[in-house]
């Protein structure tokens, strides 16, 4: 992985992953070369699920934050 791999989010890599295989469907025929689409599935399920987990940690971090707002209110029967 190069350095610039590691500072990408993972909805910039699962985006710049479609993108890359987008572009390999159409220019590696014209080489002789074919994709191998099951391991390109295995890696696009892999990237979907880690972005899904952190919009379900990001959401997580969110919800816990808005709880903690709200101990700070004065109780409105006092």
């Amino acid at each position: 992985m190069t350095d610039d791999q590691v500072s990408l989010t993972h909805r910039e890599r699962l985006i710049q992953y479609i993108e890359d295989t987008e572009y390999d469907r159409e220019v590696l025929p014209h080489y002789g070369l074919i994709p191998d689409w099951f391991i390109r599935y295995n890696e696009l399920r892999d990237l979907t699920c880690a972005f899904l987990n952190s919009l379900e940690k990001s959401q997580d971090i969110n919800e816990g934050a808005l709880e903690n707002t709200h101990e700070g209110v004065v109780d409105a029967e006092s």
